[in-house]
C-alpha cells in the first residue's frame, strides 16, 4: 500500500470510530423513547457503553498485535466494528443496545491500536509526525459533518439508520484493508522483544520518560479541546447571542486545525516534532492569557473570542500530529502495546479534564480560557521534563514505505 492510501486509510479508520460518537448524539432522546431503560437514559449508556468499550480493551490488544501482527489484530477489530453496528440497528431493548455498542467499542478500540501501530512500523523520525498531519487534516471535517449527517438521518428515517451507515463504513474499511493492507511487522512472533511480557512491555515504555510525557501532554491538550467542543455550543449561542451563526463559526474555526496540520507536515522534518510541540504550547498559553486579561476587562466579545479559539485550535494542528509521533516513535518492536497505552491514557485523561471544563461553564468564555492556559502550561512542564532517552528499537525502518 502506497503512503497516499494508506492516508487515507488511517483517517478513514479514525473517522468510523469519531462518527460512532458523534453520528448519535443528536439521536440520544429518540433513542430513550425507542428503548425504556429503568433508572437511566438508554441513549446516554449506548454512548458511555462505546467509550468504555474503546478503552477497556486497548491494552490486552496492543501486545497481541506485536505477537501476532498487526493486519490480524486490524482485520478482526474492524470485522466487529461490523458486527456491532449491525446488533445496535436491531437493538429492541436496553440490554442488547449496550451489549452492541460495546462490542462496536471494542472493534474500535482494536483499530486504532493496530493502525497505529502499522503508522510506526512505516514511519521513522518526521515521517510519523507528517503522516499524522495529513490524516488530521482530513479527520477534522468528521465533528462538523458528523452531527449535521446524524440529524439528518434522523429526520428522514431513524436513528437505526445511523448504525447502518456506520456498518457499511466498516465494511468498506474491512475490504479495503483485507485488500491492500500488508503485515507490517516482518516476523510478528521472531523479535526478542515481543517474547516479553505485557507486564515487562508496559514497565518500559512507562519509564521512558519522553514518551510518557508526550502521552500526558497529549491528554491535556485534547482534554481542553473536549471541554472546547463541549462549551463550545453554549459560549457562541449563549454568551454571544450567535445561534444562527453558530455551525459556520464552529466549521470556520476548525479549518485553523486543518490549516495548521498540513503546514505541519511541511515544516516537521525541517523544524523537528519537539520544537513544533513548544511553539504550539506557547501559542495556545498565550492567546489564551489574552483571553481572560480581555475578559476581565470586559473587552472579550464575539470578534475576539473567535479569533482567540482560531489560535487555540491551529495550535492543535501541530501538538495533535507530533505528540502522537512523539508518543509511539520510541518503540518499533512494540509499537502495538505503545499504542494501547497512548489510547488508553489519553482517552481517560482528556474525557475527565473534558468533561470537568464542560461542567465549569458558568456563562462565559472565563473557565474554558483559563483551562486552555493551564492545561498549556502543565503540558510544557512535561514537555521541558523530557531527557532524551535512546529509542527502544533494534532496527530503523525506511521513512515512509
Amino acid at each position: 500500500m502506497r503512503a497516499r492510501e494508506f492516508v487515507a486509510l488511517l483517517a478513514l479508520t479514525l473517522i468510523s470510530g469519531a462518527m460512532a460518537t458523534d453520528l448519535l448524539v443528536p439521536a440520544v432522546r429518540r433513542i430513550d423513547r425507542d428503548i425504556v431503560a429503568i433508572g437511566e437514559s438508554s441513549g446516554r449508556m449506548a454512548l458511555i457503553a462505546f467509550l468504555f468499550g474503546v478503552g477497556c480493551l486497548q491494552c490486552f490488544f496492543g501486545p497481541l498485535a506485536d505477537r501476532l501482527g498487526r493486519r490480524p489484530i486490524f482485520l478482526m477489530g474492524t470485522a466487529l466494528f461490523v458486527f456491532g453496528a449491525l446488533l445496535v440497528s436491531q437493538a429492541s431493548d436496553a440490554n442488547w443496545l449496550v451489549l452492541a455498542r460495546w462490542t462496536q467499542g471494542v472493534g474500535t478500540g482494536a483499530m486504532r491500536v493496530a493502525i497505529y501501530a502499522v503508522a510506526r512500523d512505516r514511519c521513522h523520525d518526521g515521517g510519523l509526525a507528517r503522516l499524522f498531519s495529513l490524516a488530521m487534516a482530513l479527520l477534522l471535517l468528521e465533528p462538523i459533518v458528523a452531527p449535521v449527517l446524524g440529524q439528518y438521518l434522523l429526520d428522514v428515517g431513524s436513528w437505526r439508520d445511523s448504525s447502518n451507515l456506520l456498518a457499511l463504513i466498516g465494511l468498506v474499511v474491512l475490504v479495503w484493508s483485507g485488500a491492500r493492507l500488508d503485515e507490517s511487522q516482518p516476523r510478528p512472533c521472531a523479535c526478542a522483544e515481543t517474547q516479553l511480557s505485557a507486564f515487562h512491555a508496559y514497565r518500559r515504555i512507562l519509564r521512558h520518560r519522553p514518551a510518557l510525557g508526550s502521552m500526558l501532554a497529549y491528554g491535556m491538550v485534547t482534554g481542553a479541546h473536549v471541554g472546547f467542543l463541549t462549551s463550545a455550543q453554549a459560549i457562541f449561542q449563549g454568551t454571544y447571542a450567535a445561534s444562527e451563526r453558530f455551525v459556520p463559526l464552529l466549521a470556520f474555526v476548525c479549518a485553523f486545525t486543518a490549516v495548521a496540520a498540513i503546514l505541519n507536515a511541511r515544516l516537521v522534518c525541517r523544524v523537528g516534532s519537539w520544537r513544533l510541540v513548544r511553539i504550539g504550547l506557547l501559542v495556545q498559553v498565550g492567546v489564551s492569557l489574552v483571553g481572560v486579561l480581555a475578559l476581565r476587562c470586559q473587552s472579550l466579545g464575539l470578534l475576539e473570542f473567535t479569533l482567540i479559539a482560531c489560535g487555540n485550535l491551529a495550535a492543535m494542528g501541530l501538538l495533535v500530529p507530533n505528540l502522537t509521533a512523539l508518543s509511539l516513535q520510541p518503540f518499533a518492536d512494540t509499537a502495538g502495546a505503545a499504542a494501547a497505552l497512548f489510547g488508553s491514557v489519553t482517552m481517560l485523561l482528556s474525557a475527565v479534564l473534558g468533561l470537568s471544563i464542560g461542567r465549569s461553564f458558568d456563562g462565559s468564555a472565563g473557565p474554558l480560557l483559563e483551562a486552555y492556559a493551564l492545561l498549556g502550561c502543565a503540558a510544557l512542564l512535561l514537555v521541558e521534563w523530557r531527557r532524551e532517552e535512546p529509542a527502544v528499537s533494534s532496527a530503523a525502518p525506511a521513512n515512509v514505505k
